[in-house]
């Protein structure tokens, strides 16, 4: 019924703006094909106005930011595309093959690419910084390895050694 949870809500109208996104980006495609080409610009903003409404219930709803950034291209708006693409790309990396393969975000694919390769810098240069945080601690779960194995050793020698010296059978 309608005792929906707070999230729930959040959810269906997220959903409602991105389909909304999705029309109109199709309905800003079959005017620009009937020749009106302002009614195909007026739906090219309410597609990217949606996507963008979509991403306020959640920023890391990846197909939104791409949405926003196909509307963005059709625009012809690289300010409003690149970083809608690199939001996209964040959430899933295979949105930028999807970009270079796309004929929308063709008149862009230079400012992409460099786009897509600084972004891959600062993901090379965050994920070495965290290997060599991540160093010291790995020496030292190795270290404490050896010495839980150590330990272990010495109990099974001990125990068996006491054993060894004991009557089990009571004679």
């Amino acid at each position: 019924g309608l005792a929906a949870t707070d999230a729930d809500a959040k959810q269906h109208v997220r959903l409602a703006h991105f389909h909304a996104a999705v029309a109109h980006f199709a309905l800003a495609n079959d005017k620009c094909l009937q020749g009106l080409s302002g009614g195909a610009q007026e739906s090219l903003r309410a597609s990217l106005n949606h996507a963008r409404a979509a991403l306020q219930y959640n920023a890391r709803f990846g197909a939104a930011h791409f949405q926003g950034a196909k509307a963005a291209a059709a625009l012809g708006d690289g300010d409003a595309l690149l970083p809608l693409l690199q939001g996209a790309v964040e959430v899933d990396p295979r949105y930028a093959q999807r970009s270079l393969a796309d004929p929308d975000f063709q008149p862009f694919s230079a400012q992409i690419q460099a786009t897509l390769a600084r972004y891959h810098g600062e993901l090379k240069a965050s994920c070495r910084k965290l290997i060599v945080n991540l160093r010291p601690a790995a020496r030292q779960a190795k270290a404490w390895q050896h010495a839980v194995a150590d330990g272990l050793r010495r109990a099974i020698d001990e125990g068996e050694g006491a054993l060894a010296g004991d009557d089990l059978d009571g004679t």
